[in-house]
């Protein structure tokens, strides 16, 4: 009996001395689960703006050099090196914290245009009380990311939609949105790599005698060549004002597009809807008067640059 009370007890010993080496691991292998997870879910104070690429493409050749075909169009106004223009597009107008800022982006001393997300709380009243104001509104179209985690909008469109499904929601956005003269995307790094899909798009925006400006949030857009084969007038974005949002970045990037303007005739900026951008756009705005750019609606330069592209096609002939 006593034998058996101590091969009890030693047994006993055993398991404890596994037990002391388990449980740490267990520990360790849970801290490192737990810790992983925030690590990766760390939100950066604009977080959508990892979507958008800063690298600048330049226009195909005949936009490079339309600057200086001014000259050849005497029925409207156009943009030139000596009077060049810049298309600010402010994006992400629509949640309910946005509203209250449309007076103040339309009072400012120069020309902007209001891109505004479909499906949100605001998004309806916002067009509404741009148009009262005088302003130009746009569609701020979602497009599937690559990074699916960023698809949280009401109305976004997806690769692999068919004709009808395009349709119907162009058609609802359209409907809600019915002030806006044109379309961008947000976000759509995958979405506008597909030439399928942006060809969709493109008969929808024809249909309805839209413009497109590519918001460019990916190196490979197929969004301008396909806009291009249809026939729906399209430009492209140059210069993102505040991916970063500090004070002296944003402004650096204002003098960017400032010049980038000034090199080629005429340059698209986009901004976002922000109490900071607002800020610093009012700061600035002297030096946009001082430098001698025209700052007009994404409507008016789109306009002018298609007149600007028939007048060197019939030159050529």
């Amino acid at each position: 009996m006593v034998a058996k009370k101590k091969k009890k007890k030693s047994k006993s010993k055993g398991l404890n001395w596994r037990w002391g080496l388990i449980v740490p691991v267990i520990g360790v292998g849970a801290a490192i689960w737990f810790l992983k997870p925030f690590k990766s879910e760390e939100i950066p104070e604009t977080p959508y703006y990892t979507e958008y690429s800063e690298t600048i493409i330049e226009e195909d050749s005949i936009e490079a050099e339309i600057a200086d075909s001014c000259d050849v169009i005497s029925a409207i106004e156009c943009p030139s090196r000596e009077t060049p223009w810049v298309a600010l597009i402010i994006d992400d107008f629509g949640p309910a914290g946005t509203a209250r800022m449309v007076k103040d982006f339309i009072n400012l001393p120069f020309n902007v245009t209001c891109s505004i997300l479909p499906g949100n709380r605001k998004s309806i009243a916002i067009d509404e009380a741009v148009h009262e104001l005088g302003g130009e509104s746009m569609i701020h179209m979602p497009m599937e990311p690559v990074v699916k985690e960023s698809m949280d909008e009401r109305d976004m469109l997806f690769v692999g939609v068919d004709s009808i499904e395009l349709k119907t929601l162009i058609d609802r956005v359209t409907a809600d949105l019915k002030y806006a003269v044109g379309m961008n995307n947000h976000m759509g790094s995958l979405a506008t790599s597909n030439d399928t899909l942006m060809r969709m798009l493109a008969k929808e925006l024809k249909a309805r005698d839209l413009f497109y400006i590519d918001s460019r949030t990916v190196i490979n857009s197929r969004a301008k060549p396909a806009m291009t084969a249809i026939g729906v007038p399209v430009l492209g974005r140059d210069v993102f004002i505040d991916n970063i949002a500090d004070s002296a970045k944003m402004v650096q990037q204002l003098s960017a597009l400032i010049n980038k303007a000034k090199k080629r005739g005429w340059a698209i900026g986009i901004a976002h809807a922000r109490s900071k951008t607002l800020a610093i756009l009012k700061d600035t705005a002297p030096n946009f008067r001082d430098s001698g750019v025209k700052f007009v609606t994404a409507s008016k330069l789109i306009e002018a640059i298609q007149a600007m592209k028939k007048a060197e096609v019939a030159a050529v002939r």
